[in-house]
């Protein structure tokens, strides 16, 4: 597993990709499969029930998981992405990094988790790994963390999510809110930061 120091922004290897086992078992799921698939849906048991919860924006809902699709993701950071897609609808709790429940840097930091990366579940520090990616320059990806002025109170870069697209992400907003995939808001993205190329580390 590769860890960020939290005081350098740093990575260093300490073993194997721990999601290997589960990527030989092979996903079905295309990333754009799962964007795709937005029907609004509660959980209830095992049964899902098709409903948009009232205080959810239109634009911004939470999704049914497809039971079928194109492909697995084939890199590193669009499984990140896959795995930001398949928390959605579970709730925003502080400082909670799942598995049911999640804020926004801890979505982040159990979403990269998943490829062998240990991320602090701080945006602060979030804000500082990888690589900056100007978006009028260059397309956003799947994995990007995308940051905006957010918290309470707010403060700059105090919000993050997880691009599923370039113009898509997922993202774990307050509380009473769930975790939901949505158009991002171009105007007001302070930061983007990319973890790692393919399937490749960015140190820096």
């Amino acid at each position: 597993m590769t860890h960020i120091s939290a005081t350098q922004g740093t990575l260093r290897s300490t073993g194997t990709d721990p999601s290997a086992s589960a990527r030989s078992a092979g996903a079905t799921v295309s990333l754009q499969a799962m964007i795709q698939a937005s029907t609004p849906v509660r959980w209830s048991g095992s049964q899902q029930v098709a409903v948009v919860p009232p205080s959810v924006p239109v634009d911004e809902t939470p999704v049914a998981r497809p039971t079928s699709g194109i492909r697995a993701p084939d890199t590193k950071p669009e499984r990140v992405a896959s795995f930001a897609l398949a928390q959605l609808g579970k709730p925003y709790v502080f400082a909670t990094s799942g598995p049911g429940t999640f804020d926004c840097s801890g979505l982040v930091a159990a979403a990269y988790r998943q490829v062998g990366l240990e991320v602090p579940a701080y945006t602060g520090t979030q804000a500082t790994l990888g690589r900056e990616v100007d978006p009028n320059r260059e397309t956003i990806r799947p994995g990007d963390l995308i940051f905006l002025r957010g918290g309470s109170p707010p403060t700059d870069l105090g919000h993050v999510g997880i691009a599923v697209s370039s113009t898509e992400w997922v993202r774990a907003p307050r509380v009473g809110d769930v975790v939901k995939v949505g158009p991002m808001p171009a105007g007001a993205i302070q930061m983007v930061r990319r973890l790692m190329e393919s399937d490749v580390v960015n140190t820096g």
